[in-house]
């Protein structure tokens, strides 16, 4: 359900594209040609200013442009193609197809949106920076935005959107603020100790370089190779002590297994006894006579401190009709028992 939903609303989504893509080009070609500062223009009734266009991009302005001043013509005409040489066109229509593949998405518009204010705002600026005065080109806005009345949603215009125009023309009028002394001396402080802390902390090294920086006698002074790899050595023998010792104490807690008075060393000689009893692939739980088991202090008695665990005594029986014969002390891995 969630594909089917995705996919309707991607399709909807580059239809409507698609749609508003075909009517600009049928309009564009209902549009008369003008002519701004020898710059071909189309000349529509209402709309604009904007770009259009894909691969030709044209600059559509409204009749009414025609009757501005030369300054006026200048600046519009210079916002559009500066649009154009940016290409900014094309980042609108990428904007466009992804937000038709994620139509679902809130960050997706959210992002949309965002480039459009960013394309707008970045052609101001650098309009500005062509030799516009900025009151001038901010009353120019402000015309462009009250007047015009076609929309396109990713055609780059002067006068779109209108909630725009208030951002736009208060970045055009603040001016860059220096920063203060105080403020760059903090920041420089901080700097400072960042770099400062960072050239402090110690690379990391490999086992034996930590332990010759380790280990300093009581004058300061580190010592030399041999002893450091002695100690290395110790310290791998005492880990190796320790680990054997861990060892010997979990098996102390596992019970003693006798197979008909044959001792084996744990569960696994216990396995290879039983798989090697003719007849046996599965033991029948007939062959099993009685299974006897001993905890605590009895069993200690009877085989010694290392029964602790317990001691657990499994005896069979002959089957008739079989020539099954119970494993013998020759079994690999088996010890007698104790007296």
């Amino acid at each position: 359900m969630a594909a089917i939903v995705w996919g309707t609303g991607s399709l909807t989504a580059l239809a409507i594209l698609g749609t508003v893509m075909v009517l600009v080009a049928r309009a564009r070609r209902r549009w008369p040609l003008g002519r701004i500062h020898d710059t071909h223009v189309h000349v529509s009734r209402g709309f604009g200013p904007a770009l259009v266009g894909v691969a030709k991009p044209r600059v559509v302005v409204p009749s009414w442009v025609l009757r501005l001043g030369p300054g006026a013509r200048s600046a519009i005409l210079r916002h559009e193609l500066e649009h154009a040489r940016a290409r900014d066109h094309w980042a609108l229509l990428y904007a466009g197809l992804v937000l038709a593949l994620f139509p679902w998405s809130p960050a997706i518009w959210w992002m949309c949106r965002r480039l459009r204010a960013a394309v707008e705002l970045d052609c101001d600026q650098r309009v500005i920076a062509s030799g516009i005065h900025a009151a001038d080109y901010g009353d120019v806005l402000l015309k462009a935005g009250s007047r015009s009345v076609g929309r396109w949603g990713f055609a780059p215009a002067m006068g779109q959107p209108k909630s725009l125009l208030e951002r736009r023309l208060r970045t055009m009028s603040e001016t860059k603020r220096k920063m203060g002394a105080t403020k760059t001396l903090l920041l420089g402080g901080v700097v400072g100790v960042a770099l400062a802390a960072a050239c402090d902390t110690p690379i990391p090294t490999d086992v034996q370089d930590a332990l010759v920086d380790a280990m300093v006698d009581e004058n300061g002074q580190a010592v030399d190779a041999e002893t450091a790899a002695k100690a290395e050595q110790d310290l791998v023998e005492a880990m190796k002590h320790r680990a054997e010792q861990t060892l010997a104490e979990a098996t102390k807690q596992l019970p003693i297994i006798y197979l008909d008075g044959v001792r084996m060393d744990g569960f696994h000689d216990l396995e290879m006894g039983l798989s090697q009893v003719k007849g046996l692939a599965s033991l029948d739980p007939d062959a099993i006579e009685r299974v006897e088991v001993l905890k605590g202090p009895a069993a200690a008695a009877l085989y010694g401190s290392e029964a602790e665990g317990g001691v657990i005594q499994i005896f069979t029986k002959e089957i008739p009709g079989t020539d099954i014969k119970v494993v013998g002390p020759d079994t690999p891995g088996a010890t007698k028992p104790r007296n």
